[in-house]
């Protein structure tokens, strides 16, 4: 997830050259995860219902499962919105969350 430093709601409410930037923060972050986890596709959300503050959801979608440190990453909804998730994340060890953290930065 992406969060926008200065509080702003609405996408719409940024100003062009912001929005530029945003963009391009999108691509590096999409490409990253694309050099480390080589996702078959990108969900990308602007959302804001529960959250009144702009940030954006970058979720990597896998048509088979992937193998990340020996956890396999399974995308049981793909060919669906991943809003089927309903908000409820597999919990993750702290290593293995680093590990996913740590190989994204090293792409930025």
């Amino acid at each position: 997830m992406l969060v926008y430093q200065q509080h702003i709601q609405e996408v719409s409410a940024l100003p062009s050259q912001e929005w530029l930037k945003l963009h391009s923060l999108i691509t590096r972050t999409q490409q990253a995860i694309c050099k480390a986890f080589q996702p078959d596709k990108f969900d990308i959300s602007i959302l804001g219902n529960e959250i009144a503050h702009l940030h954006v959801h970058i979720v990597p979608r896998y048509q088979s499962a992937r193998i990340v440190q020996g956890h396999s990453f399974t995308d049981n909804f793909w060919g669906s919105n991943y809003g089927r998730y309903n908000g409820v994340s597999p919990a993750l060890e702290p290593s293995l969350m680093h590990h996913i953290l740590t190989s994204i930065q090293s792409h930025l």
